[in-house]
């Protein structure tokens, strides 16, 4: 699946070693991740996963990449639009390591707590963690889980909005915003249905113990 269709040699050997077009690297890597059945063995999320097919020719996405801002970022599809399967030049962007890394969905790697969190043995509660910078911050210990990925999803809400504040430009900006402020909402209602569960709990252990006393 792709075409390269270079007027030039995309690996070249200078000086007796290889030296990879950076855009031809990208190209190659985007077309592994979608039609690559041993990345998809590894990288299961990725399994659905296509490129349009104006980016079937390796040229056509050169020109596209060309006209970003690409050194030392990271292809992106999912600031757009969430959980996108598409690669195109309307729904990918370049962004840096730590945002790249926030969009990333690692469901088949994290085990079976959500990401950002982890049991904590020796004070048997729930550690939530996020990494910025590459360095690992830890957020604190909680009671449950739901409570320590809470905190680890407004920390990323927080770093999102501070990356939003320092791009220039727009539709990446509106996209950031966007996407901090669907994660704050979506706590919200989370905590307002676990509420409503814990208040119908009460109400019927005590609907429970009325029946048992009549």
């Amino acid at each position: 699946m792709g075409i390269n269709d270079a007027k030039y040699v995309t690996n070249p050997t200078s000086g007796g070693k290889q030296v990879v077009c950076p855009y031809y690297n990208v190209w190659k890597s985007m077309m592994v991740r979608c039609y690559s059945p041993k990345f998809h063995d590894k990288n299961p999320s990725y399994r659905d996963c296509i490129v349009s097919k104006e980016w079937y020719s390796f040229m056509s996405f050169r020109e596209w990449m060309i006209s970003q801002d690409w050194k030392g970022r990271h292809l992106d599809k999912n600031i757009f639009l969430l959980n996108n399967k598409i690669y195109s030049k309307d729904t990918c962007c370049f962004v840096d390591s730590d945002l790249n890394k926030l969009f990333v969905n690692n469901k088949a790697r994290r085990g079976k707590y959500p990401i950002g969190v982890s049991f904590y043995k020796p004070t048997k509660k729930y550690l939530s963690h996020i990494s910025i910078s590459g360095k690992h911050k830890h957020l604190g210990y909680f009671n449950t889980i739901e409570e320590a990925s809470y905190m680890y999803r407004i920390a990323k809400s927080k770093i999102i909005l501070d990356k939003a504040n320092n791009i220039d430009d727009v539709r990446l900006k509106k996209a950031l915003n966007k996407t901090a402020d669907n994660i704050i909402s979506d706590i919200a209602i989370e905590q307002q249905r676990l509420l409503a569960k814990r208040f119908k709990d009460i109400l019927y252990k005590q609907n429970i113990k009325l029946n048992y006393t009549t």
